[in-house]
């Protein structure tokens, strides 16, 4: 819906230049644009947790694309080396085992434990929520006594 607005908006500029770089020039003039044009571009991250909860394969693919910039851009080399790594890997899927790409794309690259369409989980999540559940109040230690 932000983007349509921003178009809107792009469209009566009569610019000349292409949306991004008229949202580059009005961003360095006004604090204010800037701050709506971060909220645009920071939407992303909601598109991965929708890609999550949607067992969507193919847009977390692509949002992973477009996170590794903002890595670089906060100074996290380390994860977006890994993340170039990871995304390297997960587009050559489809050609070198197509079988697992196939499953992935079905959705079976997350967790569902209900039968909630939107509350699916990543694994590292999910992991994480087990760890939790071992652990309890006692912690994993109370278990072996």
């Amino acid at each position: 819906a932000e983007y349509k607005v921003m178009k809107v908006f792009y469209d009566t500029a009569d610019s000349g230049s292409s949306i991004y770089d008229w949202m580059q020039i009005k961003s360095s003039k006004s604090s204010m644009f800037n701050y709506w044009k971060l909220i645009f571009e920071l939407q992303i991250f909601i598109l991965m947790i929708r890609a999550q909860r949607k067992r969507n394969f193919p847009l977390y693919v692509q949002v992973l694309k477009r996170t590794i910039k903002y890595l670089f851009e906060l100074n996290h080399h380390h994860y977006a080396k890994w993340l170039t790594t990871h995304l390297d890997d997960l587009m050559k899927l489809k050609t070198i085992y197509p079988e697992i790409y196939k499953e992935f794309c079905s959705g079976k690259v997350v967790i569902q434990k209900s039968s909630n369409s939107f509350s699916a989980t990543a694994l590292d999540q999910e992991n994480e929520q087990n760890n939790g559940l071992i652990k309890g109040v006692r912690g994993a230690v109370g278990l072996l006594s």
